[in-house]
């Protein structure tokens, strides 16, 4: 299986569901509704799969780049 993703930059806040990530640490979060998501990109702190209601959602920005998928 593979997938290939590009978000392009929004100039509103986005609608949901989006992907956010931290900056900072590479943490990449799919958010499902406000605060609310499932980890994309993990770190030391965050494995992917992860999913949490209480993410600081104001700590992200939105993601503008490519995820691609695969099971190879």
């Amino acid at each position: 299986m593979k997938v290939q993703v590009t978000i392009k930059k929004a100039n509103a806040l986005p609608n949901y569901p989006y992907l956010g990530i931290r900056k900072d640490v590479g943490l990449i979060v799919l958010f499902i509704k406000a605060e609310t998501g499932v980890v994309i990109r993990g770190t030391i702190h965050n494995n992917v799969g992860e999913y949490s209601n209480d993410w600081h959602e104001t700590k992200f920005t939105p993601f503008e780049g490519t995820i691609t998928l695969s099971n190879d």
